[in-house]
């Protein structure tokens, strides 16, 4: 569920939808005539309004995806079958610590600030990007995938 067809699907839809509604009141100055010449404007919108809730998301979202990725094997009644399942949380939670941590370093490299919203992108970024091979991967692959994915 994790591999390309799902979120090329979930991309494009998302690309269309983005270009017929276009940007969110506020996003760019109504003063510029030309697109090209648009800045941000200073009070964009984040959401930062309440840290405890995207917090506690990503953490449900994350405790949720070993559902997900070692559940997936729906057995661990045999040596192999316990292996591949630990050998899926495993990478699974390093993929996921990767990810949080690059973004993490990142956006402090690029604003000067420890952003907790960039942190938990990061860990979802990880996560979505090791679902596809999380029971095949070598765990320090698995760091290498959450790190290009975030």
């Amino acid at each position: 569920a994790g591999s390309g067809v799902v979120h090329l699907v979930g991309g494009m839809a998302a690309l269309v939808a983005a270009v017929f509604v276009g940007p969110r009141v506020g996003r760019f100055p109504s003063s510029s005539s030309s697109p090209s010449s648009r800045q941000p404007s200073s009070q964009l919108y984040r959401a930062t309004a309440a840290p405890q809730l995207y917090l506690m998301g990503t953490l449900l979202l994350w405790f949720g995806w070993y559902g997900f990725n070692p559940g997936s094997r729906l057995e661990i009644s045999t040596y192999s079958s316990a292996t591949v399942v630990s050998r899926t949380a495993v990478t699974t939670t390093l993929s996921a610590c990767a990810g949080a941590l690059t973004c993490l370093l990142l956006g402090y490299v690029r604003h000067r600030l420890w952003d907790l919203l960039t942190t938990c992108i990061g860990a979802l970024a990880g996560l979505v990007s090791v679902t596809a091979g999380c029971s095949v991967l070598e765990p320090w692959a698995a760091i290498i995938c959450g790190c290009i994915g975030a």
